[in-house]
C-alpha cells in the first residue's frame, strides 16, 4: 500500500530527511488498524521528473508486525505511478487549458532515462515499399500443425 506523506520541500531535503526511520513513520497500520508503530523495512527507488529534478529518489517502506504487509510513504508532491511530480502536471495542464497551447507544446519533453547522458537514438531501419506486383504481396508459409499422438 502506498501512502502520500506530507512533505513540504525541495526533493534534495526529502531525501536528506527519508534517512530517518522515525520521520513520517505510521503510528498504526492503515491495512489491518494495528495500534502497533510500524517497522522499517527498507527502501525501493522510482523515478521522479520535477522543474528542478530529473532522476531516481527512495522510498521509505514499513512492515506492519501484525498483517506482514508493507506500506510506503510517498512525498505528495509524487503521486502513486506517475513518473511527473504534481508541479509538472498542473503547469501542463495549466498551459493547455489556460493558454490554449497544444499538448506537444504544454508537456515538459520527454526526459532521458535518468542517469543516462543526452544522447541521439539510432535512426530506424528503412523498410522498402511494398511491390505493385502481386498487390497482395508475398504470402509467408503457413506452419502445418501436426496431429499429437496419443498412448
Amino acid at each position: 500500500m502506498q501512502m502520500l506523506h506530507p512533505h513540504r520541500g525541495s526533493i534534495q531535503q526529502y531525501m536528506e530527511q527519508i534517512e530517518d526511520p522515525d520521520h513520517g513513520r505510521p503510528s498504526s497500520c492503515p491495512q489491518c488498524r494495528n495500534k502497533e508503530p510500524l517497522r522499517a523495512h527498507g527502501f525501493y527507488s522510482r523515478t521522479i521528473v520535477d522543474e528542478a529534478f530529473d532522476g531516481w529518489i527512495r522510498i521509505r517502506r514499513y512492515l506492519c508486525q501484525a498483517c506482514l504487509r508493507t506500506v510506503s510513504l510517498l512525498p505528495e508532491w509524487a503521486l502513486p505511478f506517475m513518473r511527473f511530480s504534481i508541479p509538472v502536471i498542473a503547469k501542463t495542464v495549466k498551459a493547455r487549458l489556460m493558454q490554449n497551447q497544444i499538448w506537444k507544446v504544454a508537456a515538459p519533453a520527454a526526459p532521458h532515462e535518468p542517469g543516462e547522458p543526452d544522447q541521439p537514438t539510432a535512426p530506424l531501419p528503412q523498410v522498402p515499399p511494398p511491390s505493385d506486383e502481386g498487390s497482395a504481396g508475398t504470402a509467408l508459409p503457413v506452419a502445418q500443425s501436426q496431429p499429437i499422438e496419443s498412448n
